[in-house]
């Protein structure tokens, strides 16, 4: 009988359970492990048809694509956000603060990024993201 940790996921004895993360991170040389492995023990009188080794690569590059896809549509959401944060400069922003929940308010000076998050500064030394705004409006000017 096998003897598994049910707290951290992992067996002391019997095959090796993967975390989500690892088997997300399957690559294209674990297909082809995997598909090598599957014609050296496939039954000699009952061969693997090459339709479905046609179809399995089909499908693993189209699961390649979408990763792909994936990785793409998070870098522009990412500049997108950036470029956003940048036209707020000089503009006077509203925001909920993050900690305790109260209003913030004050002009736009400048744009901190760390990890693709834009980070609004305003002239009074808070701090805001995007996500926080609750109105945004230009400057005003007195003359």
């Amino acid at each position: 009988m096998l003897d598994i940790n049910s707290i951290n996921g992992t067996t002391e004895t019997g095959p090796k359970l993967y975390t989500e993360k690892e088997l997300n991170e399957t690559t294209r040389d674990d297909f082809f492990n995997l598909l090598i492995a599957q014609v050296t023990h496939q039954d000699p009188t009952a061969p693997m048809e090459d339709k479905e080794f046609i179809a399995q690569m089909a499908q693993f590059n189209a699961l390649e694509e979408m990763k792909q896809l994936n990785n793409n549509f998070g870098a522009l959401l990412a500049s997108q956000n950036v470029s956003q944060a940048s036209n707020l400069i000089g503009n006077y922003v509203t925001a909920l603060d993050a900690t305790d929940g109260s209003a913030i308010a004050g002009l736009v000076t400048k744009v901190q990024v760390n990890d693709n998050n834009p980070l609004l500064i305003l002239d009074n030394g808070a701090e805001t993201t995007l996500n926080n705004l609750i109105e945004v409006s230009p400057p005003i000017i007195y003359g």
